[in-house]
């Protein structure tokens, strides 16, 4: 008999797979299987479970009946109890029949507390976004959302190009601009980034990005929208033209930086809808983020934290363009 993988709402763990693997559990998960008898008579399958600690799990049918040369299927439901968020634990899933034909499923689980989008993007000076998180508990699932921050930026002139800058050179060329930037201790999010809106088209600008210890932290592609999330320490980066438009000899640059964290003031506000709400295991929380009047010309990022009542379990970060 052979064990391949099916699916209906698709979900990767239901690729064509002997074994079972889930990384981001998120509650509750159902596992379709299909078994192939390539024997020539009908076997009749008992499933038995070596179920990973910290979950309870559920075979569906509980008698399997394949017949010869033909397929059937099965789904296998595991629900968290109290297994670690970020920790890996097995199991199995054993089919047998009345002669000891035995095919054996390895099972590896890993339970994640939500899932979200790690980021989100939004448009006008009024607008708003739309979240759709998935909470892995039961009891309180709280959104909140500080505001929007414009951040600082920095701008300068670039001339000329330099193909084959890195790592800084003593004396920085002309098409370069460095900068020395601090990320504080308990910073939640430091980015330094590059948008192509500000640069000319047909150009292409680079971030270097490089730590204390001269180690580079970015890799720069023929992209003007180009950044880094950073931890805190002390860091240099330089921003270098490596190719211009035909007949354009230089052009104006922007650094733009963030730098937010617990006692940071966001410079316009937002709201989430709802802020909060009672959860099962795998509902998912249909979540708006909302800004009105936002001046123009800056980009605005806003962090959309996910709790459990007590603490924050996932982040979305947000980029706002008016």
């Amino acid at each position: 008999m052979v064990v391949t993988g099916s699916a209906g709402k698709w979900y990767p763990s239901d690729l064509t797979t002997a074994n079972i693997s889930v990384g981001d559990l998120v509650g509750k998960q159902t596992i379709t299987r299909t078994v192939t008898n390539v024997t020539a008579t009908t076997g009749v399958y008992t499933a038995k479970l070596q179920t990973p600690h910290g979950y309870k799990a559920e075979v569906e049918p509980k008698r399997l009946v394949v017949p010869a040369g033909g397929s059937a299927t099965y789904k296998v439901t595991f629900t968290r109890t109290d297994a670690a968020y970020g920790d890996w634990v097995y199991g199995s899933v054993t089919l047998s029949d009345k002669d000891n034909h035995r095919v054996r499923s390895t099972v590896a689980l890993r339970a994640k507390a939500v899932t979200a989008p790690a980021t989100a993007t939004g448009e006008g000076a009024t607008g708003s976004v739309a979240l759709s998180p998935q909470a892995g508990w039961k009891g309180t699932f709280t959104t909140p959302v500080n505001g929007l921050y414009a951040g600082t930026t920095k701008t300068g002139t670039l001339t000329g190009t330099d193909p084959d800058f890195g790592p800084p050179p003593s004396a920085l060329p002309a098409s370069a601009a460095r900068t020395e930037l601090t990320v504080p201790e308990g910073t939640t999010l430091a980015r330094v980034a590059l948008l192509s809106s500000d640069h000319l088209a047909g150009s292409d600008v680079d971030l270097f990005v490089y730590d204390k210890d001269g180690n580079l932290l970015t890799a720069p592609d023929e992209s003007n929208d180009e950044q880094a999330d950073l931890t805190p320490g002390t860091y240099e980066v330089y921003v270098n033209q490596y190719a211009l438009p035909e007949g354009a000899t230089g052009q104006t640059y922007t650094l733009h930086t963030w730098l937010i964290g617990p006692d940071t003031k966001p410079d316009n506000p937002a709201t989430v809808t709802p802020a909060e709400r009672h959860v099962v295991q795998g509902d998912t929380v249909e979540t708006t983020v909302a800004w009105r009047d936002l001046p123009a010309g800056r980009t605005y990022l806003g962090l959309v934290d996910y709790g459990d009542g007590t603490d924050t379990v996932g982040t979305t970060v947000l980029t706002v363009t008016p």
